[in-house]
């Protein structure tokens, strides 16, 4: 997930170890890495529910909106993301998913190769062209990555 929007009065929890199981599919690492080892272990050990509020004041979601309303705002959220080069948007979430396990070195590296990659692409000189026409630009079909 690109954003996690909450609506007021959503109540988030793991409560697995209330059944004798614990979360899996990758949701111990998931959420340590969004919120940090002591509210992964107050949520997942403790089993622990936080609101909406609170779920966004520890990292776990993005932004909380009224009830009713998290549908239009994800919708929203990712009608901005598809109006971004779909080239750039890929390379910049590879980027941002791959950052927490680099080194600095490593990570600069890897945004160099990406950005002279991208740089002189039909997308780039397309998204020049369209901010010097002010006009919005002409993207090739884009897959749901």
């Amino acid at each position: 997930c690109d954003y996690i929007v909450a609506e007021r009065g959503a109540s988030l929890g793991l409560p697995e170890a209330r059944v004798g199981l614990i979360p899996c599919a990758g949701g111990t690492k998931a959420l340590t890495d969004r919120v940090g080892v002591p509210w992964a272990k107050r949520l997942i050990l403790g089993g622990e529910f936080v609101t909406a509020d609170k779920a966004m004041a520890i990292g776990l979601v993005e932004e909380v909106v009224e009830s009713g309303l998290a549908k239009i705002v994800a919708l929203s959220l990712a009608a901005r993301v598809r109006e971004q080069s779909p080239q750039a948007i890929h390379a910049a979430r590879r980027l941002i998913e791959a950052s927490p396990a680099q080194t600095l070195a490593a990570q600069l590296a890897a945004e160099k190769a990406a950005f002279l990659a991208l740089i002189g692409s039909a997308e780039q000189l397309e998204g020049v062209r369209a901010f010097n026409e002010k006009r919005e630009p002409g993207w090739a079909e884009q897959d749901d990555d």
